[in-house]
């Protein structure tokens, strides 16, 4: 019988992950993710190597995911000026949470629900008597809407791996404020 050499295969995965990634410390992170679900679950020895891989790339992916959610996650107030690094991402969430209540109250109701929230679509559709593709085109539609505003208002500079880098007020949004005694722009007019 066939056994798995789990310090082969860590290596092989982390490998992966770091041609993946390009960041040594998440791609050791991704690799214990992985060796930790591989000892819970029952495998193979000859399906081992193809399912870890399998579960690093989905791993890498929600990854991902998780890094451009958290620009979209809501906290504290920001403030008027270019950010660097982490403060980046708290002001565009500031932004969205501040934009989000300026989108028409299906929209509204929709994204706040399913990514403030944390609702799953299925139970909202229910709840407003809709189909769940319905609801699931609510939310898209809201979504969309809300990232036009934010890209009216603000200048985003991203990372190659997704992250924000520095957010400042586009021209556009700089006029509206100075024009308008309201406060008209997200971020930038406190």
């Amino acid at each position: 019988m066939q056994t798995i050499d789990h310090g082969d295969l860590a290596e092989r995965v982390r490998r992966y992950a770091r041609k993946q990634l390009r960041d040594d410390h998440a791609a050791e992170d991704v690799a214990q993710d992985v060796m930790v679900k591989l000892l819970s679950a029952p495998q193979e020895p000859r399906q081992a190597t193809a399912w870890a891989l399998r579960a690093a790339r989905y791993a890498i992916i929600d990854r991902y995911r998780r890094s451009r959610h958290a620009a979209a996650s809501l906290d504290t107030a920001p403030e008027p000026a270019a950010r660097s690094d982490g403060d980046s991402t708290q002001c565009l969430a500031d932004c969205a949470a501040r934009m989000v209540d300026r989108l028409a109250p299906e929209y509204r109701d929709a994204v706040k629900s399913a990514d403030f929230v944390g609702a799953t679509q299925p139970h909202l559709a229910g709840k407003l008597g809709l189909s769940r593709s319905g609801m699931k085109s609510r939310v898209q539609r809201g979504r969309r809407k809300l990232a036009e505003m934010i890209q009216r208002c603000c200048d985003i500079d991203w990372t190659v791996d997704g992250r924000v880098r520095a957010v400042e007020p586009t021209h556009a949004a700089l006029a509206a404020c100075t024009r308008q005694s309201t406060r008209n722009c997200c971020v930038h007019c406190g």
